[in-house]
């Protein structure tokens, strides 16, 4: 995921990234699963709007000012920013748990910079809390911190308060073979919880930016490339 550069066609610079990677691995006879499959949301911000790439799940803009739109990581586009004081995005499109994946596994994406993190648990993106699912900052540390159906991952992780770009994925395993919830911060693991999680419904629709299930934690810097799999992505994909 962390390879992928933007072009205009979402999907096509996607694979594209994609055939790259597996052309030596091909050389060898070695088969891998596309990368595409199973994703049900992506959101670009490269048209400085929030629709999705790939399917309904189209986000409305809140906040008392514009959320604004800014060049992203070098080669990617278009990001956005939130002010981290009342701005958010919620996902109306589609229905409210289409993405709560009660029952199952999940993997959630996204490119950030934080800009201050000065609110306790401020959340990237969410679904809810308890057996729900949340991003979000680690309460009051610079670390990064991923709830899914079995609650929150660990005190571990690198500093990511740095100014810099940061690439994260969040990952559900319902099967909870080598873990239940894990985060992984610019393609390491970066914390786990083990144990199988059973994530939940909860009737509220996701939110970038901010809680549904725990309101005003809202982010403060930019994000970009958020896409959402309904599946466990492995660590070679990621």
């Amino acid at each position: 995921c962390n390879s992928m550069m933007k072009s205009p066609h979402s999907l096509g610079r996607f694979r594209w990234a994609l055939l790259a990677t597996l052309l030596p691995m091909l050389s060898l006879g070695t088969q891998a699963q596309d990368v595409n499959s199973g994703m049900v949301a992506l959101w670009t911000f490269d048209k400085e709007n929030f629709q999705d790439s790939v399917a309904e799940f189209h986000g409305e803009a809140n906040g008392s000012d514009p959320i604004e739109f800014t060049s992203g990581r070098p080669g990617f586009g278009q990001s956005m920013i939130l002010d981290g004081i009342d701005q958010m995005v919620e996902i109306v499109g589609g229905e409210p748990d289409d993405l709560a994946f009660e029952g199952g596994s999940t993997s959630i994406s996204a490119w950030f910079k934080v800009g201050a993190f000065d609110k306790n648990w401020q959340a990237m993106i969410a679904k809810g809390e308890g057996s729900n699912w949340r991003v979000a900052r680690r309460g009051g540390s610079n670390l990064m911190s991923y709830a899914g159906g079995i609650g929150d991952t660990n005190d571990a992780g690198p500093d990511v308060n740095d100014g810099q770009w940061h690439h994260l994925v969040a990952v559900t395993d319902a099967e909870g073979a080598e873990f239940g919830g894990a985060v992984y911060i610019d393609g390491a693991l970066a914390a786990s919880t083990a144990g199988t999680p059973a994530l939940a419904a909860n009737g509220m629709r996701v939110m970038i930016g901010d809680n549904p299930d725990a309101r005003g934690r809202y982010w403060n810097g930019e994000l970009d490339d958020i896409g959402i799999w309904n599946r466990a992505l492995s660590a070679s994909e990621i």
